[in-house]
């Protein structure tokens, strides 16, 4: 089992074989969340993963806040920030219409939550096996 639980990530990653007898098939379940908000989809991850890289490179300047999972209404939504002279990318949940939780990810944490997120993602892809023809 591999747990994470930092900056406003949550992910638990779980394997085992699902019967013995049958060919020993493993499986694997992922969990993951971003400030209690669920986002165990390539598709999530992939758009988290998208604004960390987009925020290392630079390339989020002081923006506005949009929805990156979920809606206005009800999900994550990201931005650019100064706080006290430094550039933070800004996550903050929403629920209704009000700002439930949030947090400001500078460079180093927005890298050690990216390689839980490249984790996740690896976790949830496809795994292929090549072997010899038959």
């Amino acid at each position: 089992m591999l747990s994470f639980n930092a900056h406003g990530f949550s992910l638990t990653v779980t394997v085992g074989i699902a019967d013995e007898n049958k060919g020993k098939r493993r499986w694997t379940q992922v969990q993951a969340s971003l400030l209690g908000y669920p986002c165990a989809t390539l598709e999530g991850l992939a758009t988290i993963k998208a604004w960390l890289e987009a925020f290392k490179r630079d390339q989020i300047k002081k923006k506005p806040s949009e929805p990156i999972l979920g809606d206005d209404e009800n999900g994550v939504t990201a931005g650019g920030r100064q706080r006290q002279g430094e550039r933070h990318l800004y996550l903050c949940r929403r629920l209704g219409s009000q700002d439930r939780d949030e947090i400001y990810l500078d460079y180093i944490r927005a890298a050690t939550l990216e390689v839980a997120v490249n984790k996740a993602i690896q976790k949830l892809a496809p795994q292929i096996g090549w072997g010899k023809e038959t």
